[in-house]
């Protein structure tokens, strides 16, 4: 799918932890780089602290032209992906709260 516009957009997300999302890094800097002409990917922040029940929850934010939609997609092709899946959003929009509707 063509990036309509390159438009760089910054979005966040919450991993159960950091192999989840480097898993997800990959994939993204993969669909980056074989559609070079069409987007971009530029600065990521990656804050890993644990929960309040101790679990490894790692918050990435990251600014790429590619959508929602697109990055949703992305993560639908990794397994054991949901808690990044219901989470990622828009970083103006993002609360780390997960979306089981997703």
């Amino acid at each position: 799918m063509a990036c309509l516009n390159n438009k760089v957009s910054n979005y966040k997300l919450r991993g159960e932890c950091y192999v989840d999302v480097a898993q997800f890094l990959e994939k993204l800097i993969d669909k980056c780089n074989s559609e070079i002409r069409h987007h971009r990917f530029e600065t990521i922040n990656i804050f890993q602290d644990p929960d309040k029940c101790g679990f490894p929850d790692c918050d990435l934010e990251f600014s790429t032209t590619l959508s929602l939609e697109q990055i949703r997609d992305l993560l639908k092709l990794i397994p054991d992906s949901h808690v990044m899946l219901q989470t990622v959003e828009l970083a103006e929009n993002y609360t780390g709260e997960r979306n089981y509707d997703i």
